[in-house]
């Protein structure tokens, strides 16, 4: 059988149990049946795959991840937010919507690959 004659469910099942964010790029990029039930399934692929990454400490690399770029985006715009502003903001309500919600961008993705391995070490 043919890649490319595989059903969307198959391609989805494949993407899904893909063990990191770069096997993923490059299976997208290798396949047109691939990269159009990702573009379908993109969101719940890109958790599935994030999953398969962080393992159960996906919801602590996600939040490592997220509060890594909000760091360096405050720090391109010239803020200088200290560790005591960063930690009462996480405990915030208005933070929990912000790093435990959403959508996986790819930028998360991207931070999410290097934050992973020291959250599972942890």
């Amino acid at each position: 059988m043919v890649l490319s004659s595989l059903p969307l469910d198959v391609c989805d099942r494949l993407l899904t149990s893909l063990p990191d964010f770069l096997t993923l790029r490059c299976a997208v990029l290798t396949s047109k049946n691939l990269q159009e039930a990702y573009a379908v399934r993109k969101v719940s692929v890109r958790y599935a795959v994030a999953f398969n990454e962080a393992g159960p400490a996906l919801a602590h690399a996600l939040m490592l991840a997220r509060v890594s770029i909000n760091h360096k985006r405050s720090r391109q715009n010239g803020e200088h937010k200290g560790f005591d502003t960063v930690v009462s903001w996480l405990l915030s309500d208005d933070s929990h919507n912000t790093f435990f919600g959403g959508e996986i961008t790819p930028e998360e993705a991207h931070e999410l690959t290097s934050v992973s391995s020291t959250i599972r070490r942890l």
